[in-house]
């Protein structure tokens, strides 16, 4: 059996001069679904009352963005190399948008999960934008983008808890979802006006069962994650989960490696698959510090958007001084994306420990 070999391009684009604003397009669009990450985690205590809700279902508002985007990151990413990285783009942030107009007049708890669901897939705009940095802009210009990028993703997911407090203090829940709105379609436009086109690459049909065994594969591992805390780790659901979470990612590569167009080139170290697994495993860290979607309702049921904003500027202040720290460490000091990139790696965990300090699970 001979050795997959992805399809060339003999139509290659030209890199751009002016990388600026194509950079900071995708940074807009990669900071709309990192802030929805963590926006309403502020805001759980006032959903919770608008539907009637107990803690461990108003979780499930956050969960069901982080199972969405767990599946959509990989496949979206993957599908965007072959039919063009910006057209995949504009389609998850097009969901993105759609998801949150229906979420600002959600009128029952369904009808916001499935909202949620629909803005999930806005995960995939990491990789894709990923993609985009390294086919169109020149290779001087590629590191600092993707520090830009991974800097928003951790950026946002910070400044969230805090936008999200004062929001829902002042002016209500629904509008958070109206900023999600307004940022996709910002995005949007800039994609638009800035990013050129990408070429794809074609490849025939898509790989149906290597996209379903992924997707079982992910879904089942985060619902571990998720529901460890509430069901108990050594719990049969939990073990099944994990065991048809493992079964399901072995067949996804036996059928990936026999598969003539393969959903992913799991030999290519360029593969999509290494930016999607980067947003997957800072979401496994976060679920398992957590314990999605337990720990999170039951912290912020039992604390105010108020406390929950200062919990949040002790998440920044430890999150900032962790991540000059290492950029000292690793010679970064004076490069801000790469500082940016570090705090990035670190905000999850940072805002974990600050959130379950000052919010004890009762």
């Amino acid at each position: 059996m001979t050795a997959y070999q992805a399809p060339q391009n003999t139509n290659t684009p030209e890199p751009v001069a002016h990388a600026g604003p194509v950079v900071w397009s995708l940074a807009i669009a990669v900071l709309s679904f990192s802030l929805m990450q963590t926006l309403l985690v502020p805001a759980l205590p006032e959903l919770s009352r608008a539907f009637d809700l107990d803690a461990a279902s108003g979780g499930w508002i956050l969960t069901t963005y982080l199972l969405a985007g767990a599946v959509a990151a990989p496949i979206l990413g993957a599908l965007g190399d072959r039919y063009g990285h910006k057209r995949l783009l504009l389609i998850s942030l097009g969901f993105f948008v759609v998801g949150s107009i229906f979420a600002l007049v959600a009128p029952s708890f369904g009808t916001l999960l499935a909202a949620r669901v629909l803005q999930g897939a806005s995960t995939a705009t990491f990789p894709l934008a990923l993609a985009i940095v390294r086919s169109d802009l020149m290779p001087t210009a590629q590191p600092a983008a993707m520090g830009w990028l991974s800097g928003m993703l951790g950026a946002g997911a910070g400044a969230a808890l805090v936008i999200g407090g004062v929001v829902t203090d002042f002016i209500g829940w629904r509008w958070l979802f109206s900023i999600g709105a307004i940022m996709g379609l910002l995005s949007m436009a800039l994609i638009v006006r800035w990013v050129p086109r990408s070429q794809p690459k074609g490849g025939g049909r898509i790989d149906l069962a290597g996209a379903a065994l992924l997707t079982v594969g992910l879904v089942t591992l985060l619902l571990a994650l998720t529901q460890g805390n509430a069901w108990g780790w050594a719990s049969i659901g939990v073990l099944s989960l994990v065991a048809a979470a493992v079964v399901s990612f072995a067949a996804f590569v036996i059928v990936e490696r026999a598969a003539t167009v393969p959903l992913m080139n799991l030999r290519s170290r360029g593969s999509p698959l290494r930016a999607s697994s980067r947003c997957f495993s800072v979401r496994c860290r976060t679920s398992f510090t957590l314990g999605f979607p337990c720990s999170w309702g039951r912290a912020a049921a039992s604390v105010t958007a108020s406390r929950s904003r200062a919990s949040a500027s002790r998440c920044f202040r430890a999150r900032c001084s962790s991540s000059l720290v290492a950029a000292r460490r690793r010679g970064y000091s004076r490069s801000f994306p790469a500082r940016s990139s570090l705090r990035a790696r670190s905000s999850s965990c940072c805002s974990a420990a600050w959130v379950r300090r000052s919010c004890p699970v009762r």
